[in-house]
């Protein structure tokens, strides 16, 4: 899987589970920070392997 596909994967995963979980404030909270830490995750894999 391409590193491309891997961000717009964690993007509209994300942005679907945002959408749908919109009522809960906290929740939205936590679908944010899961979704920051997935995405520094890949860039710091992806600037190790370079």
């Amino acid at each position: 899987m391409g590193y491309i596909t891997l961000l717009r994967l964690i993007f509209i995963v994300g942005a679907a589970l945002v959408l749908a979980l919109r009522q809960s404030r906290m929740t939205m909270m936590i679908i944010l920070f899961i979704w920051n830490a997935d995405y520094a995750m890949s860039v710091g894999i992806k600037s190790q392997n370079e």
